[in-house]
């Protein structure tokens, strides 16, 4: 399923992080880009050659991974898992991509690292779903939101306009807020 998802261009990530602990970065790396279609823009690692789009390179500088390709993923720490699984998300060149709550357990710096990251991939034309009950997060992120409750969608609209909706604030923000 996972393989057919990843062939139309769909990737994906869950809320609880999701890599092969006793695997190397690097073979991370290479099973996540050979799950779809690959339009490879950047060879890297000498020893392991592997080739994943610029963006997943520019991402693992940023985190500091490509100094750990050789290490297995069971090592790294909760928010090096996460890079790696959003490295790991964009290694087959997606088209769209779902990130279920991927700031889930980072520190501050964390998440407003990965927030960087997903401002940047949106202006490249990614499209990006986020699945997000920290409404902070989601402000500092999204262009438009979509606000469900119990299965149907209760507001839409700007981050402004959905945080000013009525149903918004009672259900998730607080009728004070």
């Amino acid at each position: 399923m996972c393989c057919r998802l990843a062939s139309t261009g769909l990737s994906r990530k869950f809320q609880a992080t999701n890599v092969f602990d006793n695997l190397p970065v690097a073979e991370n790396l290479r099973l996540a880009a050979s799950a779809g279609p690959i339009r490879p823009s950047l060879l890297f690692r000498r020893r392991h050659e592997i080739q994943v789009p610029a963006a997943v390179v520019e991402l693992l500088q940023d985190s500091g991974l490509q100094d750990r390709m050789d290490d297995l993923a069971g090592s790294l720490s909760h928010g090096d898992k996460q890079w790696l699984e959003l490295c790991m998300v964009l290694a087959g060149s997606p088209v769209l991509v779902i990130l279920d709550e991927p700031t889930a357990g980072l520190t501050v710096e964390e998440r407003r690292a990965i927030g960087g990251v997903l401002r940047r991939l949106a202006s490249t034309g990614l499209s990006i779903v986020l699945i997000e009950h920290d409404f902070d997060f989601v402000r500092e992120v999204a262009d438009r939101v979509t606000v469900l409750h119990q299965g149907k969608v209760i507001a839409e609209g700007s981050v402004d306009e959905v945080s000013r909706a009525i149903a918004v604030r009672d259900v998730y923000l607080g009728a004070s807020a």
